[in-house]
């Protein structure tokens, strides 16, 4: 920090692990005249990457818990408030009706849930990614003896890569634990082409081409994926039937996600996911035509042409596939619908 003729405040936003990491590293590195302070709604900081382990019963709810006002000893000042809003110019952040002044801001407010875009996933549904929904789900995988469970990832973006399938994993071995698992299957519904993408390319044995593979343990009973599936909805009643291939009404149910598929796949750099980004556009395409939203794909794809014109591999099958026209047409040349 530049003034060193007064202590300055840091605000961190967010009390997770990117929160209380920050606040700890500032704390060791800057002179005590200078504030930090840590504002979370929570009084607790809880660790993320066990709630798994919670799920699965080898940790208790306080063995992955800690109060974050034990901060204080080092030094942070906590503050248990809900953020309201965030003022740049002024540099304040409203917390529960009252202003708090920063010289610097930190947000790792992180990603918050928002399962009424799934209809019925808020009902019917169970997370891991909670603690509350993490010790929920394990009273009842604990009360399973029979049926059907499916690890759905709703959408290609989601806080944790390996989370569903490490989930998958140790539902299996709890399954086999209590002696249940010939009479429960087990299945892994993904939005993504692969596990964990974004670790790079999958090695030779890790099936990618089929549409829906298997996670096998040894001898037993094998964890179906289905990838490249988002889940539009959820009903009880439907469990035990697999997802329709219907691609427009799906896709229209998508939204914007079903365009961060196109760039999911096209950031792979690979040419068969560039191959499956432009089947993916074509019924894109396709929709927009049957609901009269050409400009919007005009402009994506416009969008898509800026944002990679050094890859000479995706923008051929564009125009094999009839995408010339994606551009903007200039006022006195009309926009070719070239072909399919």
């Amino acid at each position: 920090m530049s003034d060193r003729g007064r202590g300055q405040t840091v605000l961190v936003l967010g009390g997770g692990v990117g929160g209380v990491a920050t606040a700890n590293r500032l704390r060791r590195r800057l002179d005590r005249r200078h504030r930090v302070v840590l504002v979370n709604r929570e009084a607790d900081f809880s660790f993320a990457s066990s709630y798994l382990w919670v799920m699965s019963g080898q940790r208790r709810p306080d063995q992955v818990t800690r109060p974050l006002q034990r901060l204080q000893r080092r030094g942070i000042e906590v503050v248990i408030a809900e953020v309201r809003h965030i003022d740049p110019n002024k540099r304040t952040v409203t917390v529960d009706g009252r202003d708090l002044a920063a010289d610097h801001l930190v947000v790792t407010l992180g990603a918050d849930w928002v399962t009424d875009r799934v209809p019925g996933l808020a009902d019917h549904g169970h997370t891991f990614a909670t603690l509350p929904g993490a010790q929920k789900l394990a009273g009842e995988l604990d009360g399973i003896e029979r049926g059907r469970i499916v690890v759905v990832t709703a959408a290609p973006l989601y806080k944790c890569p390996g989370a569903p399938y490490e989930a998958a994993l140790l539902i299996d071995a709890g399954l086999r634990a209590r002696g249940v698992r010939d009479r429960v299957a087990l299945a892994v519904r993904s939005a993504e082409p692969a596990p964990l993408p974004v670790a790079g390319r999958p090695r030779p044995r890790m099936p990618t081409a089929a549409p829906s593979t298997s996670m096998s343990r040894g001898s037993g009973w094998a964890i179906t994926r289905w990838r490249w599936r988002t889940c539009p909805a959820v009903d009880p009643g439907l469990g035990n039937r697999r997802p329709a291939r219907g691609k427009q009404p799906t896709l229209a149910r998508e939204g914007e996600h079903a365009w961060l598929r196109v760039t999911h796949l096209i950031d792979t750099k690979k040419i068969r996911e560039y191959d499956l980004a432009v089947e993916l556009l074509v019924d894109l395409r396709d929709l927009s035509e049957r609901k009269g939203h050409l400009e919007d794909l005009r402009r994506r794809g416009q969008q898509l042409r800026q944002q990679y014109p050094n890859r000479p591999g995706l923008l051929q099958r564009l125009d094999r596939a009839g995408f010339v026209a994606l551009a903007t047409p200039s006022p006195d040349q009309p926009a070719s619908t070239g072909s399919r």
